[in-house]
């Protein structure tokens, strides 16, 4: 195959010479290291909760195996894709950054801010390993310039999004079968509205990502995707499954089965239409019917038959096959970067080849055993103190206050995790397994643009995003009728859908190349 024998040439490359330009600060110097002393490694992190990661399990163990000192910098979404920016635009990266998208390391590492690590291969037998069992990996981290600049995370765990969850005591009150399609969605819905009259319906808290979290149930999505049954890439909103899923969305806004908000409410307006009783089915991660029923008999013990459980995924006319998102397994969106002004990069290097082998898939996602986890029938659960579904009065958040089977941390997730089992909740994850088509995100495709299809491609696709929002939500309130459809997708078309469509074409055909 052509990417086995691609590597030999990438391992004979050099690194580029070309730096960013300084912006500010002084250039890092590099420090005396005979490759035990003590340094000291600056890591960015995005996490779900600020704050210096002092009790981060990883900075004892890579302390003790590496004598490294981790120095996490940590912040939230928003403030770590700004600081993120700033600090590329200022050359003043720090030594390790998580994550580094597949996107943000094709645009950076060939400019000289990233660490090309095919280059450090021979010295990364655990990292190679996992890179190369899959043709499809090794190639979507290629960038333009032949290098490979981000270290994905490797995950043999499933994980059930856009699941759909529903008040199944409901259903059962007013004596209808769990419904299998869209359409018969809507009759259940109006018959739960007919009885009872304060519910909204389908709720939601993706805002307009439901119209790609709902896509993956009509086959298209709001965007460009990879369609495995054409082995192309296709803009959704030209594709029959997404004028079915605004048809559907417009049925449900005009009898009244669909929140108000459904395109604007929050999380925590999402999760009170639950727990006031409100809100009837959404589209969601399987587990939340775990939180949210625990959450809801907390308020209402006296409600016995409260039942929010996940249902087989529901069929279109686009889409006969029961199909579910899953989360990537080799996650390229979480990917590690290495600052290529790093004065210790042998030395990360060394930690984080690591970090993809066994004995640190269990030390980086679960810590240690007796003090961190126990192991049960040969599966890892937190001791009590540590949250988890399992240990409803723990106090300790295991991902934000331990970095504990943390997605921008760990790099070899492991299928180990302890599950109790609960009546009806592991029977359905069991049937997604079995009867179920797991689509996972654009089938492990990343795909790499030229500097002039990138350009092109963000102006594109930025107008038609908002085009396509706008658009949606009209003819989805009724502003706008069914049937100046054709004329919406003519509009489309004018705006570059269809060269948006020719540029993935080209960039994928270069990807299959590689992989040959």
């Amino acid at each position: 195959m052509k990417f086995k024998k691609t590597m030999s040439t990438l391992l004979a490359g050099v690194l580029m010479a070309s730096a960013l330009t300084a912006c500010g600060g002084e250039e890092k110097k590099p420090a005396a290291s005979d490759g035990t002393d003590t340094i000291k490694v600056e890591f960015m992190l995005l996490n779900n909760k600020s704050g210096d990661g002092a009790n981060f399990v990883l900075k004892n163990i890579v302390k003790e195996k590496f004598n490294i000192d981790l120095e996490f910098v940590m912040d939230t979404k928003e403030a770590f894709n700004e600081k993120l920016n700033l600090l590329v635009a200022s050359n003043e990266l720090p030594d390790l950054i998580s994550p580094v998208s597949g996107e943000i390391g094709k645009d950076i590492g060939p400019k000289g801010a990233l660490v090309a690590i095919d280059e450090y291969l021979d010295k990364m037998p655990n990292f190679k390993a996992k890179l190369m069992e899959d043709p499809n990996v090794y190639a979507s981290l290629v960038a333009s310039d032949g290098h490979i600049y981000n270290m994905p995370r490797f995950s043999e765990q499933i994980t059930f999004k856009s699941v759909p969850l529903i008040r199944a005591d409901m259903v059962e009150a007013v004596g209808k079968e769990m419904p299998k399609t869209w359409d018969e969605l809507v009759d259940v819905l109006a018959a739960i509205k007919e009885q009872f009259p304060d519910t909204v319906g389908m709720i939601n808290r993706g805002k307009m990502n439901s119209l790609w979290g709902h896509g993956v149930h009509y086959g298209t999505n709001k965007t460009m995707f990879y369609d495995k049954t054409q082995d192309k890439w296709v803009y959704g909103p030209l594709n029959a499954g997404f004028k079915e899923m605004i048809e559907d969305f417009r049925v449900m806004w005009e009898k009244g089965l669909m929140d108000k908000e459904f395109f604007t409410a929050s999380t925590q307006q999402w999760e009170e239409s639950i727990l006031s009783g409100k809100g009837v089915f959404t589209l969601d991660y399987a587990t939340r019917s775990i939180t949210e029923t625990e959450a809801y008999k907390k308020l209402h013990p006296e409600d016995e038959n409260f039942k929010f459980v996940p249902i087989m995924p529901l069929t279109s006319d686009a889409l006969n096959v029961p199909t579910l998102n899953i989360s990537e397994r080799v996650g390229v969106f979480t990917s590690f970067g290495i600052s290529a002004d790093s004065p210790y990069i042998d030395r990360i290097i060394e930690m984080v080849d690591w970090m993809y082998s066994e004995e640190a898939a269990t030390l980086v996602q679960w810590g240690k055993e007796g003090e961190n986890y126990t192991v049960v029938d040969g599966m890892k659960k937190y001791v009590p103190e540590y949250k988890a579904a399992y240990n409803p009065d723990g106090t300790i958040d295991p991902e934000t206050e331990l970095g504990l089977n943390h997605d921008r941390i760990m790099r070899v997730q492991k299928a180990d995790l302890y599950e109790e089992h609960i009546d009806g909740y592991t029977e359905v994850l069991e049937q997604y397994k079995q009867d179920a088509n797991l689509y996972e995100n654009n089938n492990r495709i990343n795909l790499t643009f030229t500097d002039e299809e990138s350009e092109k491609n963000g102006f594109i696709e930025t107008n038609l995003g908002t085009l396509v929002e706008e658009e949606a939500l009209k003819f989805i309130t009724g502003e706008k009728d069914m049937s100046e459809w054709d004329g919406f997708i003519k509009i489309l078309k004018e705006n570059g859908a269809e060269e948006l469509e020719a540029n993935y074409a080209a960039a994928y055909a270069r990807y299959k190349e590689i992989i040959k």
